[in-house]
């Protein structure tokens, strides 16, 4: 659940987060390692996107 806290934090990372329920319910099995995958990439995301 932490993952889509911090994704909800932000409009582009919500499409992330919306992008990555649609490959789960795509492949089910695969959902761990995408999961894993959208997690990295969205702190990346949103920590460039945070005002310095």
């Amino acid at each position: 659940m932490k993952i889509t806290l911090k994704l909800l934090s932000n409009i582009q990372a919500k499409n992330i987060l919306f992008d990555t329920y649609k490959i789960a319910m795509k492949n089910k099995y695969s959902y761990a390692l995408y999961r894993i995958e959208d997690y990295e990439h969205s702190n990346n995301l949103i920590n460039n996107l945070k005002p310095e």
